[in-house]
């Protein structure tokens, strides 16, 4: 079966040994996310998709088949597929990079250069964004929020279900010409998620708002995050969507809890709670500020229970680090 479909075998899941069929599996973001970039593109023939060699990995096979002339493979060449994105969006396409998160750090340079200094609109398309659990070392996607928050002009969203996820690329295509870069992780939402309040675009909540502590977080943690406040009872969740910028409104929501914690899968320097960790001191915070994300170090591999578990980052870590 490898050798008829070495694209699909490449990194397989469970599957039946007789027909080679991958076993059934929900809809994951990866696949939302090209369903979604398929429905803008019938809208608008300016919409190309570029990837690096990825486009099964990436969800983007609909649209290879759908608009062949407006889909582009670079092979494995992530830094060159970005500096062509640039090229397409300065003669008037709106451009679709869809990438892992760990092979987007080849192309710092040319984020800088080509996109950012340019002041093209690119939208990054970064999947596997967080733990990425067995691939290991190299493929968990822990970095791209600390070096997309030191490039200006770049928009971040990092939603934690379906409805932000078709929000932002909504946000994304429709906005003015600025670069943005919505990351979500590999497999499916949880139902979970319906539970929140979906305040405005850039942030939800959920849980009692009269508490004196607030869970704040992002991406796919936010179903983490609810199961802990219900754990609790006495929290309240801020799980944030747009995470550069933070959102004025959501720093003026935290600033009214007494006790702020900040979960995040990914590398704690440079990251998303260092940056709320600052907007709150320069809005005189006087509260306690707990953050708990990646140390300095690369996560070794394990499944993604097992490594949400290890970080302090489970519903049941949630809710100890809150209790003390």
């Amino acid at each position: 079966f490898a050798e008829q479909a070495p694209s699909t075998f490449h990194g397989i899941s469970d599957f039946d040994v007789f027909t080679g069929e991958p076993s059934p599996k929900s809809e994951s973001f990866s696949a939302k996310a090209g369903e979604l970039i398929c429905a803008h593109a019938e809208k608008d023939s300016r919409i190309c998709a570029v990837t690096a060699a990825m486009s099964l990995g990436t969800g983007l096979e609909r649209f290879k088949k759908r608009f062949p002339s407006r889909f582009f493979d670079t092979g494995i060449a992530e830094e060159h597929a970005v500096t062509f994105s640039s090229g397409l969006a300065k003669n008037g396409m709106i451009p679709v990079f869809a990438v892992y998160s760990t092979f987007l750090q080849r192309c710092y340079d040319q984020l800088v250069h080509d996109v950012s200094l340019q002041k093209v609109k690119v939208i990054f398309a970064v999947d596997r964004a967080g733990f990425v659990g067995d691939d290991g070392e190299t493929h968990n996607g822990l970095f791209d929020v600390a070096f997309l928050n030191s490039i200006p002009g770049i928009k971040i969203y990092s939603p934690c279900c379906f409805r932000s996820l078709e929000a932002d690329f909504n946000e994304a295509f429709n906005a003015d010409d600025c670069s943005v870069a919505i990351r979500y992780p590999r497999g499916c939402q949880r139902d979970n998620v319906k539970k929140l309040r979906y305040d405005t675009l850039e942030f939800s909540t959920y849980g009692d708002p009269d508490s004196s502590t607030v869970i704040v977080t992002y991406g796919r943690l936010t179903s983490e995050a609810i199961d802990a406040v219900d754990q609790i009872q006495d929290a309240f969740l801020v799980s944030l969507n747009q995470i550069k910028p933070i959102p004025d409104e959501a720093v003026e929501l935290i600033m009214e809890y007494s006790s702020v914690f900040f979960f995040e899968e990914g590398n704690r320097s440079g990251g998303a709670g260092q940056s709320l960790a600052l907007l709150l001191s320069e809005h005189s915070f006087k509260g306690e500020y707990h953050l708990v994300a990646v140390p300095d170090e690369y996560v070794a591999p394990a499944s993604y229970s097992e490594l949400i578990d290890k970080y302090d980052m489970s519903a049941e870590k949630m809710a100890a680090a809150v209790k003390g």
